[in-house]
C-alpha cells in the first residue's frame, strides 16, 4: 500500500516536491468517501508562530550576524571535512554565520532541505548561495520577521502549492481560510509576544475559540501531520530507481543515500527522498543525464 501511495503522489506532482505525501493521502480518502470540498488549517502556524523554529530563530539571527568572513570559511571547511557529499549541522551553521543579511541566513539555516555546501556537492560546482531567493522583510523582532518569511516561502512556495496539485490529483476543491488576506494582514499587526505562551501553542487561537474546544484536543505536545516515509524507504519502497540524478554528482547522491541506509534512522529520510522525488520526475519528463 504505501508504494502504490508514493508512486501515485510523485506521478500527480507538476513539480517536484519532497512535501505533500499527507495532504495526497488525506485528499485521496476524503474523495472516495464522496466530498467534493475540504478546509485546511494551512497558514495558522506562519501567521500565530505554530511552528517548534520560533525557540531557535532568534539565536540563529544572531548568530548569523556575527561574521567575520573567516569564520563562515572555517565552518565550512569543518562541514566538508565532517560529511562528504552530505549534509550535517556544521554545514548547516556554516551556511548561516557571516550571513549578508542575517535574517535569510537563519531562515536557510533552519528551512533548507540542504545545506550551501552540499548543494555545491550535489552539483559539483561552486553555486550562488541561496540567500538569493529569500525576500527582504523588516522587522522590529526576529519572530515577526520568521512569521513574514514563513508565509512568503514555506507556506506559499511549498505548502499552497503542494495542497493544490495533490487535492485537485482527486478532484477536490480546497479551501484554507487562514489565508484570507484580511486575517493575514490583521494577524501580522499582532506582536510576536502576543503570539507566545509557555503553556499552550498558539494561544490567540485558543482565546478566539474560548470553551468550545475539549481541552484533550489542545493541550498536548505539537504534533506534526507527518506520515513514516522514511520506515517505508528504509524497508524498500522507492519511486526511483537510477544509478544518479540527471545533473547532479553520481558521488554526492550515493553518499546521501549511503548515510541515510548506514544511520538507519527513519527521521533522517527527508534529503534521501527529496532526490528520488526529483529523479523520478526528471525520468518521467524524458531528462537524462
Amino acid at each position: 500500500d504505501a508504494q502504490g501511495l508514493l508512486s501515485r503522489a510523485v506521478a500527480a506532482m507538476d513539480q517536484p516536491s519532497h512535501d505533500g505525501l499527507n495532504t495526497y493521502a488525506i485528499s485521496e480518502a476524503i474523495h472516495n468517501a464522496g466530498l467534493k470540498v475540504a478546509v485546511s488549517g494551512q497558514g495558522s502556524d506562519e501567521l500565530f508562530l505554530g511552528y517548534p523554529q520560533r525557540h531557535g530563530f532568534p539565536r540563529f539571527a544572531r548568530t548569523a550576524a556575527l561574521g567575520p568572513r573567516q569564520i563562515a570559511g572555517l565552518l565550512h571547511g569543518l562541514g566538508r571535512m565532517g560529511s562528504r557529499g552530505v549534509d550535517s549541522k556544521i554545514g548547516k551553521l556554516a551556511g548561516v554565520v557571516g550571513a549578508r543579511r542575517p535574517l535569510a541566513g537563519a531562515y536557510l539555516g533552519m528551512h533548507s532541505v540542504f545545506s550551501y555546501a552540499a548543494v555545491q556537492r550535489l552539483r559539483g560546482e561552486a553555486r550562488p548561495h541561496p540567500e538569493r531567493f529569500v525576500e527582504a522583510v523588516s522587522a522590529d523582532d526576529p519572530l515577526d520577521a520568521l512569521s513574514r518569511l514563513q508565509l512568503r516561502h514555506y507556506l506559499k512556495d511549498t505548502l499552497l502549492r503542494d495542497a493544490d496539485q495533490m487535492s485537485m490529483a482527486h478532484s477536490l476543491e480546497l479551501r484554507a481560510p487562514f489565508v484570507d488576506h484580511d486575517l493575514v494582514e490583521l494577524a501580522l499587526t499582532v506582536p510576536a509576544r502576543h503570539k507566545l505562551d509557555p503553556e499552550r501553542n498558539k494561544p490567540l487561537l485558543l482565546d478566539a475559540v474560548g470553551q468550545s474546544l475539549p481541552r484533550e484536543v489542545w493541550d498536548r505536545p505539537k504534533q506534526g501531520f507527518a506520515m513514516p516515509v522514511g520506515r517505508w524507504l528504509l524497508e524498500g519502497a522507492s519511486v526511483f530507481e537510477g544509478d544518479g540524478v540527471p545533473g547532479l554528482s553520481a558521488e554526492a547522491v550515493a553518499a546521501v543515500r549511503r548515510e541515510f541506509v548506514q544511520g538507519g534512522r527513519p527521521y533522517g529520510y527527508v534529503r534521501t527522498w527529496t532526490l528520488e522525488v526529483l529523479g523520478a520526475w526528471l525520468a518521467r519528463h524524458g531528462v537524462s543525464g
